[in-house]
């Protein structure tokens, strides 16, 4: 049985598109494989990275160490200084703010008093109920 040219050219063109399209498969699986090792090995540099910076952070802390304490040193003396400096500053400023300080207190203790005064009644119930009852048995001995 012979097979038409036709019929012979359209099976060609079939086998070619599948062709095509099982190549293009294989290379989008080739793809997705290398993407997916390349993230991988990343991961792995990252984590080993930050694995080998921890020591060397730790020393160079150390390195720095003395430095740190020596410049702590050497302001000490000027901070203590501006301290001392300021003190008065401080001092005049407490002063300066005492009688007003002192005319509020003057000024809110009525309100004070009588809040105290109102609460009073029931602080008493309070107490009254929260003392102890005598046994009777005891009051007749």
């Amino acid at each position: 049985m012979v097979i038409s040219k036709a019929k012979r050219a359209v099976a060609a063109k079939k086998a070619a598109a599948t062709r095509k399209r099982n190549a293009t498969a294989k290379k989008a699986a080739a793809t997705r494989k290398r993407n997916a090792a390349a993230k991988k090995a990343a991961a792995t540099r990252k984590r080993n990275a930050a694995r080998k910076a921890a020591p060397k952070r730790k020393a160079a802390k150390r390195k720095a160490a003395p430095k740190r304490k020596a410049a702590k040193r050497k302001a000490a003396p000027k901070r203590k200084a501006a301290k001392r400096k300021a003190a008065p500053k401080r001092k005049t400023a407490k002063r300066k703010a005492a009688p007003k300080r002192k005319a509020a207190k003057r000024k809110a203790a009525p309100k004070r008093k009588a809040a105290k005064r109102k609460a009073a009644p029931k602080r008493k119930a309070a107490k009254r109920k929260a003392a102890p009852k005598r046994k009777t048995a005891a009051k007749r001995r």
